[in-house]
């Protein structure tokens, strides 16, 4: 599996184009089921089913639709820890937006779009939920998101808030970290 990934995160991403550039949305949702696939307490956790929940904002539809589409693409074509993946939307709102994804039955948030910046907003809910985070903003991982999905020049890479990940209950395979940047102490 650590193969895998390593070789994913070599291919999957193509020329940076400039400092804001991210990894394509068909590149973030393969990244995001591999990973996952290193979180043992995940395994435990989801049942006969793994869902991904795509955090989006108004305003941000497109790129809501665009995760959703990629993820179910992935799902088709990859389990979880041997179990199937849905994804689901689900919009923030600050009132029960943690009991919404409670109720979805997600075990992950695809946190994207313009929510990423609210991301110390954002950190101490989806913990509470135990719910493992990701992103493809650096900035939103430091500030408490778990899981950062990256460009590293021409390639994807993931980047782990190792205490976030924790806070949200999730059992990383230390092999994970032979591929993925650990950023500890932070927040």
């Amino acid at each position: 599996m650590r193969r895998a990934l390593a070789i994913l995160c070599l291919l999957l991403a193509g020329p940076v184009q400039g400092q804001d550039a991210e990894l394509p949305a068909r590149a973030q949702a393969l990244l995001l089921l591999r990973v996952l696939g290193y979180d043992r307490g995940l395994a435990r956790q989801a049942g006969d089913l793994v869902v991904v929940a795509v955090a989006w904002r108004t305003g941000d539809e497109s790129r809501r639709d665009e995760a959703l589409d990629a993820l179910r693409e992935a799902a088709a074509q990859f389990r979880v820890a041997g179990k199937p993946v849905r994804a689901v939307p689900i919009r923030w709102e600050a009132a029960g937006f943690a009991e919404r994804l409670r109720g979805s039955g997600a075990s992950a948030v695809l946190v994207v779009g313009g929510l990423a910046g609210q991301a110390a907003e954002l950190a101490r809910p989806l913990q509470e939920a135990r719910l493992l985070s990701a992103t493809t903003s650096r900035a939103a991982v430091e500030s408490g998101l778990a899981i950062g999905l990256l460009l590293r020049g021409a390639r994807a890479g993931v980047l782990v808030n190792v205490a976030a990940a924790r806070a949200a209950g999730a059992d990383l395979d230390a092999t994970l970290f032979t591929v993925a940047e650990a950023l500890d102490g932070v927040r």
